[in-house]
Order: structure tokens, then C-alpha cells, then sequence
């Protein structure tokens, strides 16, 4: 195992509001313009729904310093692009040294950083100490897991498979946020074999972006595990962003699954969840709905939660499902995915979430780059109408 201190402590707080350099995913030359920001159609989609030039106009830019057009895929998520063939940052960092393995790891101190590890089957990374980075692991031949209970962690080119759960012993998530887990940034992570891909029961500040959720649990391992969802925050949450990712309910059997993207408000309050320009796909299964709502598990409030502009492909029962009770959502810009029709309602677009910088100041919108500018002049939430 190797453990590397961190040289650069680094918040979310620092990496909301300065989204895209290189440690929360772009990897380029500085000198270059990003794909989302240069003028050129890099994916070729311009035609099809949701394509376009650049951000905002192209549904896969999260935002202008994005440097991919494309949803997120095996390629371009975990340590690995293809076989043991290392891509982004892990080729620099794990070139030398490999990707040796390790059982159970535990943070043993503030500001670690673990990378360039092969997970061995049934391992818990667990998270226990403050500003600690986890990039390029490798656990997609195994049940392994990450749990976190601390504040500031990254986790970037993770790969994790837990299929090999014959049935699955919890119901917890590939990656579980807990207690003490606030300002969590996650980006460029595959998921696979999962009951939940992330689950988060608490946590003040979430971002996750640029990964790819996929393939849940078999027809094996159904088995007292019906409510799969590639992402589930369950209450207790606030200022969470979920952008550009690919999430996707498919393949396997129908039976195991539930959304895309669940929230509600069972174990407590949530506040500030912005949903934006992801690809959610229901693979039109039998399961419940792509996007789940519920809050309908007691009187805890759900407030200022956004659904803007993603692209969708629905179940059989469709695209979104809200058992309403505290659901105040706020639905502007979705499409579906095949024919580019709008769904899901179409409310106004307000100033903090509409790609556009009103106020000149360089910042766009809430969760972009406007994340900490609540002093009065900046986006407090994803509806907030004055930048």
C-alpha cells in the first residue's frame, strides 16, 4: 500500500467554486481551451437531441471548463481506460510503482492520500479522517466498498464492482456517506454491481460529476434487495450537485431496481439538490420510475431541489415518479433522450440555473461557480433568481 501525504489540502468548498482545474477533472494542457469552451462540435452531436456547441448549448458540458462534450463511459471513468491501460491522472501517478493490492485501509490521519491500489475482494476502504483523497483504485473484480464518516474527501478514478454479493449482506452503497461526511466530492468513478451506486444518509456539500453508474446487482441477488437506485440520498442532506454524470438502470434483472436517482426525506431534511445535465437512463424496464421523489416519510422538509436539463429515458411506468408530500421541485429544460421532446414540466428557468453569467462577474450559476457566493450579491440555491 502506498500512502502519500497530501502536499495541497484541499476543501469542496474550494473545488465548487473553482470548478474545473485539474484536481476536481480536467486534465489538459492550461493553454487550451476545454471541449465545453473551444467553438468546435468535439462529439459530433450537434444534430441529435440535446447536442449542440459548447456549454451551455451541448447537454454533456456540466460547464464551460469541462473537457469532454460526451457523457462519461468506461473509458473515461476509473483508473483504466481499457484492460490495465491507465488513463488521465493515474498514468502519471501509478506508472511507477504499479497498482499493487491491499486488504481492509483505514485513514490513519488528516490530509492522506491513497492511490494506485488494487482492492482485494471484500475490502472496506473506510474514510475516517479529515481531507483525505482517494484517486485511481482499482476494485472492479471484487465486493469492496467505500465508507465515508469525514469531511472534505475526494474520490476521483475510483472503480468499484460489488456483483460478487451473493445475496448482498446490507443494503448500503458502493460508495455510503454517512455521519460527518460533509463537502464530498466525487468525479470520474465506474460503479457496478451495486444496491445503491452512492448512497448518502447525511452529509452538508456533495458533488458528483462525471461518472458512470451502471449495471446493478443480477437476477442472483434480488433476494430481500428490491430497491436498487444508482444514486440515493436519503434525508439529512444539503447543498448536494449531481452533473454530468451517466447513471443508468440497465440490463440484468428488472426486478432489483428503482431510479436512476432517488431522494427523499426519510432520515431527515434536505435542502439544496440540484439535478443537471446528467444522461438517466431507465433502459424502459419494469422497475418504478428513472427519477424518484419521495417525500412522503414524515413531515421532514424537502426545499429549493432542481431538475434542469437533463436528458431521460424512461421505465415502462415513465420518467419521473413523486410521492409529493415535501417535494418542492423546481423542473425546467429535461428532454428525453431519443426524441428530444420536453418532459417533466417546464418552469422558468431562474438566474442561478440558467448557464448564463446575469451578472457579469465571471460566475455562473448556483453549483457551478457561484457555490459560495451567498453574501448577498450571489446564487444562495439552484433557485435563487438573482446572480
Amino acid at each position: 500500500m502506498r500512502l502519500i501525504i497530501a502536499t495541497l489540502l484541499l476543501t469542496a468548498s474550494t473545488a465548487f467554486a473553482d470548478s474545473g482545474v485539474s484536481y476536481v477533472g480536467v486534465s489538459r494542457n492550461a493553454t487550451s481551451a476545454p471541449a465545453c469552451n473551444d467553438g468546435i462540435d468535439n462529439d459530433g452531436d450537434i444534430a441529435g437531441p440535446g447536442g449542440g456547441i459548447d456549454y451551455p448549448d451541448d447537454l454533456g458540458c456540466w460547464g464551460p471548463d469541462d473537457d469532454d462534450e460526451g457523457w462519461p463511459t468506461a473509458l473515461t471513468t476509473g483508473p483504466y481506460s481499457t484492460g490495465t491501460n491507465l488513463r488521465g491522472q493515474c498514468i502519471e501517478l501509478c506508472t511507477v510503482g504499479g497498482m499493487p493490492s491491499s486488504g481492509s485501509i483505514n485513514t490513519s490521519s488528516s490530509g492522506t492520500t491513497i492511490q494506485c491500489l488494487t482492492m482485494n475482494g471484500g475490502t472496506v476502504l473506510t474514510i475516517d479522517e479529515d481531507n483525505t483523497t482517494i484517486r485511481c483504485i482499482d476494485a472492479s473484480t471484487n465486493t469492496s466498498k467505500i465508507k465515508i464518516t469525514a469531511s472534505g474527501t475526494v474520490i476521483e478514478d475510483v472503480a468499484i464492482d460489488r456483483s460478487g454479493i451473493d445475496p448482498p449482506s446490507e443494503i448500503e452503497g458502493n460508495i455510503w456517506i454517512q455521519s460527518g461526511a460533509d463537502n464530498t466530492v466525487i468525479e470520474r468513478v465506474e460503479l457496478t454491481g451495486w444496491d445503491d451506486g452512492i448512497k448518502a444518509d447525511a452529509g452538508n456539500g456533495l458533488l458528483i460529476r462525471d461518472s458512470f453508474i451502471h449495471n446493478p446487482y443480477g437476477v442472483q441477488q434480488c433476494e430481500g434487495q428490491p430497491h436498487n437506485d444508482g444514486i440515493e440520498l436519503d434525508g439529512g442532506t444539503s447543498n448536494i450537485v449531481v452533473e454530468g454524470n451517466w447513471i443508468a438502470v440497465d440490463e440484468n434483472n428488472a426486478d432489483c431496481k428503482t431510479a436512476a436517482f432517488m431522494h427523499d426525506n426519510w432520515q431527515g431534511t434536505q435542502n439544496n439538490t440540484n439535478l443537471r445535465r446528467n444522461y438517466l437512463d431507465g433502459d424502459n424496464h419494469s422497475g418504478a420510475y428513472t427519477i424518484y421523489c419521495d417525500g412522503s416519510f414524515n413531515s421532514n422538509a424537502m426545499s429549493n431541489l432542481t431538475y434542469i436539463h437533463n436528458m431521460v429515458l424512461p421505465t415502462t411506468n415513465g420518467y419521473f415518479h413523486g410521492e409529493v408530500g415535501q417535494c418542492n421541485l423546481l423542473q425546467s429544460g429535461n428532454i428525453d433522450a431519443n426524441t428530444g421532446n420536453s418532459i417533466m414540466g417546464s418552469d422558468s428557468l431562474v438566474q442561478c440555473n440558467d448557464g448564463i453569467d446575469n451578472d457579469d462577474d465571471g460566475l455562473i450559476d448556483w453549483g457551478l461557480s457561484d457555490w459560495n457566493e451567498n453574501s448577498g450579491t450571489g446564487c444562495t440555491n439552484g433557485r435563487d433568481n438573482t446572480e
